[in-house]
């Protein structure tokens, strides 16, 4: 007979989990979490929706989510074939999105994808989606051409809470495109990190800024829910641009 695990110790342990990787992260990254509406503590289920400066800001903004609450992370499917990494977000139970190559072989993987997520959320539970696809090239959020977050918002339910959530602080990071313009390694960054860190000294090495802001744009994504796909996603890119 199968074994049932608790959800709450399953839950506890990823608390404790997310504890670890939050002070490991902090040797690395002072993060702050801007919440002026007190967002995080509604007990309505969020959808999360966040600009993608950098490779961990994924990892960062999911650790220090769970200081409140479990978050679902909709992340690319690349990442789960990192190692270590993938087995950080297999724990947190994320969902995997197909690359622009499987998305291509798998018609039905944007609809599947969709009926997913909002499942999810009719759960009361929370969700966090790149609607850009993609980390930018440029430190500018470009989202023109993606469906997800156009067809999901869509169909969202009446009670979710769509929270758009700019990061500040990790473009120009080794985690970015800015140097070269394509997406680094993420094992062979954190590898240079770490060397990094032990040559400076762990506790003596600079830490950079992180910011997320938190903002309630449930009422704009719901006037646009019969609008056009570049409408929307030109407002997201109008919102992640404004400081």
């Amino acid at each position: 007979m199968e074994k049932i695990v608790d959800p709450h110790f399953i839950n506890r342990g990823l608390q404790l989990f997310g504890i670890f990787v939050r002070a490991t992260l902090s040797l690395r990254y002072k993060v702050q979490m801007n919440d002026p509406s007190c967002l995080l503590s509604d007990p309505r289920p969020k959808l999360f929706m966040p600009n993608h400066q950098a490779l961990i800001d994924p990892v960062i903004l999911v650790a220090h989510l769970y200081k409140t609450q479990p978050v679902y992370p909709f992340i690319i499917e690349d990442y789960f074939k990192i190692p270590g990494v993938g087995r950080l977000f297999k724990a947190l139970d994320a969902r995997k999105v197909p690359n622009a190559i499987h998305a291509r072989k798998n018609p039905n993987y944007l609809s599947e994808l969709v009926a997913e997520l909002l499942h999810i959320l009719s759960q009361e539970k929370n969700v966090l989606l790149y609607p850009s696809g993609s980390l930018t090239n440029d430190g500018i959020e470009h989202i023109k051409g993606q469906k997800l977050g156009w067809e999901i918002c869509s169909k969202l339910p009446t009670n979710v809470l769509v929270i758009g959530v700019k990061g500040n602080g990790l473009w120009g990071s080794s985690f970015s495109k800015y140097k070269t313009g394509k997406t680094p390694s993420l094992v062979n960054t954190i590898v240079k990190n770490i060397v990094y860190a032990i040559l400076r000294g762990l506790f003596f090495m600079p830490r950079r800024n992180v910011n997320f802001t938190f903002e309630n744009i449930t009422k704009d994504i719901l006037s646009k829910q019969n609008g056009e796909k570049n409408e929307f996603n030109s407002y997201l890119e109008n919102f992640y641009s404004k400081n």
